[in-house]
């Protein structure tokens, strides 16, 4: 044996190794020790050694190293110390209650035993240092791994580090462990804090037995299971991942196989899951979550938190939860905030229990996701109770309840389920929730707090909701196919108390002959409950349904006779039958203000001229149907003057675009582009007389949106085209000065074309051509003023007539079913405006109109032009 660089006593041999004083070594040749256990180095109490340039002091039969109290060693530099050929107990280096680092490559072999001392594996090192074997602590120690790599190929041994005794062990994320065995076990109070670190065991990656075990952003992997928990043990898992996968972790009295798990939660163990980490559970029968309700030693039932948009995925189940006799009534207890649960092939949820009456507790909030291979997001077995609350979360999937005991489920505001409910005890919904039936469902209490039922979860579908006792308010949607006669069908056999609102959504086909009456409620015999239906009908086709009630039942009624109760769709259908000529006589009253600028005119010069106005109409109801009509748009045109015998004429051409918005009540809506091209002319005599000729011609792009009763909606399209002319003749009499009065006589006339289309919902319309034949009596009364310092002139006026609709009005079938329209009467116009000219290039145009009728009213009509002259 040789030794270099001892200081302050001589060392060896092994006979005189604890009697020696404080020293401080510093080894850079290989050593070696013969002997039965001998330790290879020794550092006593107080003293300190250094293993570093690629020097091994090592031997086979050693106990390796032994640190006194108080005693330093350190190996780096590619420095190894510890017994080369055995891990057992009696090879162990030990640290008692002094201090091991191993760092910059250096290296540990066999097993190490820390007892109330400090291992520091790879902390302040440059190179990663290595530990090939495992670590043991016995009481009190501190474990800090950095840059470091732990790997234990020993099968047999309990774990790659075993913490007992109030033990602590932090890792960062250049720790990694490998394990042929067992990754971390720790008891008592002992603490596992894991940052970014790689944990990966051919067993459990970590078994946490009463202690607290903490991972941030860690890569875990078991190949049997990840991080399991009992005895009060508190698991956190901040980001990262867990995964267990491969073998059966363990074997269970539950009522189906599960196989490995990613967490594993028993005897009160608490387990948090948060910061978007994914837990697996991989394998055969995988569960990313087992909770086991067994309570032993006084202990109470697991618990389990995931927030943090963090994933829980098994290749059956999410999670397993299972509960004995010894569960004290409380298999466990799973909070669910912003979560995501996958079950591969089984559900997402399980309870299951030897049926001894255990109940597993569920919160579910805030954007919760759940997902079951077989279609169920909570599955109740052997009996189990559960009771679930979901808030803020829209959840897809069933409630099997059939082979449980009390399953009771609360919808709590912005908490929607979407499948189907399976023997479910009770069911809550508050205001605010939602249940949505995928297939006929079984309840046994139906608590309504202002939550809505929907039977069905689209059209074509039909489904029937039983519940034995339906008590409180809130609303149910069904479905109805008005040409079978099928429909959703809620029936309840025990008790019906409160109020409730039936929405059943429209159709735009007529009902088929035969369906006049339908039931969609069927109560017990002395119910005390009632149903309304919403806005009291529905829409069917051309017509509506209404509800009754027929001793314990309700009814959809429908009496084909009754030809008063119009639906939404036909309503909107017949109100278009009158928008063209509205859309037309208004661009037709901008086209007339704007050749009234010629009249007054005294240049009577070539122009062009631009033009924007705005209206409103009324429809009355007795035109065959109400509506409001907003138009506003744009014209431009320009005309040329000809000198004849009989006068001056101007002849010109325009173009425009208008927009009108159309509102039919009740919700519904339409909106018209209108696109319109012409020509004009007038004739200006010397004697004051004077003749307007226009022809022009449109195309009419519509849109309805028709809000249906009872709910639901439906759009439609068409596209008509229009052709329309006037010819207005008046005499202008001059008063005294410059005032006039201007009598004048207008007619006119426009042809919109036939056109068909059909709604959303199924409702076909075929409008016929439009026929509006037009008088107008009035007179203008008006006079013009020189401006002497703009040098120009205004001629301000008002106007008073009496416009008179005489024509055929317009033939509209909806589906089968035809119906006359016609806007026929009188309205009295009144009109005020001006025209200025400010130059001798420049006119300008404002008027304002308004008009009223028995049939329809015009609140306002806007003009506003420019002219330029040349």
């Amino acid at each position: 044996m040789s030794q270099k660089n001892i200081k302050s006593c001589t060392r060896f041999p092994s006979a005189l190794r604890t009697r020696l004083a404080p020293m401080s070594v510093s080894i850079a040749l290989a050593l070696s020790a013969t002997g039965v256990w001998a330790s290879t180095i020794t550092v006593p109490s107080n003293g300190s050694a250094d293993v570093t340039d690629d020097q091994s002091v090592t031997g086979a039969n050693t106990s390796g190293f032994n640190v006194g109290a108080s005693g330093t060693l350190t190996v780096e530099n590619g420095g190894t110390v510890g017994n080369s050929t055995s891990t057992s107990n009696s090879a162990a280096g030990v640290v008692a209650a002094g201090t091991l680092t191993v760092k910059g490559g250096g290296t540990v072999l066999g097993q190490v035993k820390v007892n109330n001392g400090t291992l520091n594996a790879g902390v302040g090192g440059a190179t990663a240092a290595h530990v090939t074997g495992y670590i043991v602590t016995t009481g009190g120690a501190d474990i800090n791994l950095d840059n470091v790599e732990i790997d234990n190929t020993d099968s047999s041994v309990v774990a790659a580090v075993l913490l007992q005794n109030a033990s602590t062990l932090v890792g960062t994320n250049k720790t990694v462990i490998n394990s042929n065995s067992n990754g971390i076990r720790l008891f008592g109070t002992s603490t596992v804090t894991l940052t970014g670190s790689t944990l990966h065991a051919a067993g459990a990656a970590a078994s946490v037995d009463a202690g607290t075990f903490t991972a941030t952003g860690a890569n875990i992997i078991g190949d049997q299971s990840g991080v399991q928990g009992q005895n009060g043990a508190t698991i956190a898992i901040h980001g990262g991942q867990v995964v267990g996968g491969g073998a059966h972790a363990t074997a269970h009295p539950g009522s189906i196989d599960i196989g490995s798990f990613g967490l594993y939660g028993a005897a009160g163990a608490s387990l948090q899951v948060d910061q978007n980490a994914t837990i697996v559970g991989q394998g055969n029968n995988g569960i990313a979550v087992y909770l086991d309700g067994t309570a032993p030693n006084g202990h109470g039932a697991a618990s389990l938190t995931v927030s943090g948009n963090s994933l829980l995925q098994g290749t059956q189940n999410g999670i397993y939860a299972y509960g004995n006799n010894t569960s004290n009534g409380n298999i466990g207890t799973v909070t669910l905030d912003g979560a995501r649960v996958v079950g591969g092939t089984g559900a997402a949820i399980v309870a299951d229990s030897d049926g001894s009456g255990q109940t597993l507790t569920i919160d579910i909030s805030n954007g919760t996701q759940l997902q079951g291979g077989n279609g169920d997001i909570l599955q109740a077995l052997g009996g189990a109770n559960t009771t679930m609350t979901v808030a803020g979360s829209s959840l897809t999937g069933n409630l099997d309840n059939s082979a449980g005991g009390q399953m009771n489920v609360t919808l709590n505001a912005g908490g929607s389920i979407t499948g189907v409910a399976t023997n479910v005890s009770t069911l809550t919904v508050d205001n605010g929730g939602a249940f949505t039936m995928t297939g006929s469902s079984g309840i046994g209490n139906l608590d309504m707090a202002g939550g809505v039922v929907a039977l069905s979860q689209s059209a074509g579908q039909n489904h029937t909701l039983t519940v034995a006792n339906l008590s409180g308010s809130g609303q149910f949607t069904e479905n109805v196919d008005f040409q079978t006669g099928n429909s959703d069908k809620l029936v309840v056999t025990g008790s019906l108390s409160g109020n409730y609102t039936l929405s059943v959504p429209g159709d735009g086909r007529d009902p088929a002959n035969g369906v006049d009456h339908i039931v969609v409620v069927q109560g017990p015999g002395g119910a005390t409950g009632a149903f309304t239906l919403e806005n009291d009908k529905v829409d069917v086709g051309t017509y509506t349904y209404h509800m009754v009630q027929n001793g314990s039942d309700w009814e959809l009624v429908h009496d084909p006779k009754d030809d008063g109760d119009l639906s939404n769709s036909t309503k909107d259908a017949l109100a278009f039958a009158h928008v063209a000529p509205t859309v037309w006589y208004g661009e037709a009253a901008t086209l007339a203000q704007r050749m009234g600028d010629l009249k007054n005119d005294p240049s009577r010069m070539d122009g062009a001229w631009v033009q924007t106005y705005g209206r409103r109409y009324n429809i009355d109801p007795s035109a065959g149907a109400s509506y409001s009509q907003n138009q506003s748009g744009l014209m431009i045109g320009a005309d040329r003057r000809i000198d004849t015998q009989a006068g001056v004429w101007f002849v010109g051409a325009l173009a425009g675009y208008g927009h009108s918005s159309l509102s039919f009540g009740a919700g519904s809506s339409g909106a018209v582009d209108s696109l319109t091209l012409g020509g004009y002319a007038t004739l200006l005599t010397d004697n004051g007389s004077y003749l307007d000729l226009t022809l022009r011609a449109n195309r009419f792009s519509n849109d309805v949106h028709v809000s249906m009763n009872g709910g639901g909606t439906a759009d439609g399209s068409h596209t008509n085209y229009g052709l329309g002319a006037t010819a207005e003749v008046g005499h202008k009499l001059s008063l005294s000065g410059a005032a006039y009065l201007q009598p004048f006589a207008q007619l006119a006339v426009f042809h919109g074309k036939a056109s068909d289309y059909s709604l959303s919902n199924g409702m076909t319309v075929l409008q016929d051509s439009t026929k509006s034949v037009q008088t107008q009596l009035g007179v203008t009364l008006g006079s013009t003023y020189d401006l002497s310092r703009a040098k120009g002139t205004i001629s301000p006026y008002v106007k008073l007539a009496i416009a008179t609709e005489m024509g055929a009005g317009s033939e509209t079938q909806t589906n089968s079913t035809s119906f006359s329209t016609n806007l026929n009467g009188s309205r009295a116009i009144i009109g005020a405006g001006f025209n200025a000219q400010l130059n001798e290039r420049t006119q300008w145009h404002l008027a304002a109109e308004y008009a009223k009728g028995p049939r329809i009213e015009q609140p306002f009509g806007i003009d506003f032009g420019v002219r330029y002259l040349w």
